[in-house]
């Protein structure tokens, strides 16, 4: 009988150093996995806190501005020196000025509008909605301006 002693298999050298290509490989597929997963779960806290600014919005437009100025509670008022601003919200007070709690989830965002009459123009309401977060530590914030016939 023949036998070919040495010639078949991988040496030792060769399985390490495969097995270090396929350990960098894999650690930076968990890597791009970790990112994937922070997008996306960033991507759906922003989609909910613009569908709350929207809301909001939404809400002040089919009720007519001053229909829905009525119903809102004003938590205190600001004043630049020419203009006086309404602040909507309450319940939560930080950083200056108040904010309506708005629970989605597990996830508390907080809703907070202010509205100055007469602004730009006479006639005219500027309204800016804002709805903050936090994730893990970082403070995040969409903002919404629109303009409102006061009629």
């Amino acid at each position: 009988m023949k036998t070919n002693i040495g010639n078949e298999g991988f040496t030792l050298v060769e399985v390490m150093i495969a097995s270090v290509i396929l350990v960098i490989g894999l650690v930076a597929l968990l890597q791009l996995i970790s990112i994937a997963i922070y997008g996306s779960v960033a991507g759906r806290d922003i989609t909910i806190a613009d569908n709350i600014a929207n809301r909001l919005l939404q809400d002040m437009d089919n009720r007519g501005y001053q229909n829905a100025m009525n119903n809102m509670t004003s938590s205190g008022t600001i004043t630049d020196g020419t203009n006086t601003v309404y602040v909507y919200g309450s319940a939560v007070t930080t950083a200056g000025y108040s904010r309506q709690p708005v629970t989605v989830g597990p996830k508390n965002f907080y809703l907070n509008a202010q509205y100055t009459d007469n602004t730009p123009s006479k006639g005219l309401s500027t309204v800016r909605v804002y709805v903050d977060w936090t994730t893990t530590g970082h403070p995040h914030t969409v903002s919404f301006t629109s303009y409102f016939d006061m009629s």
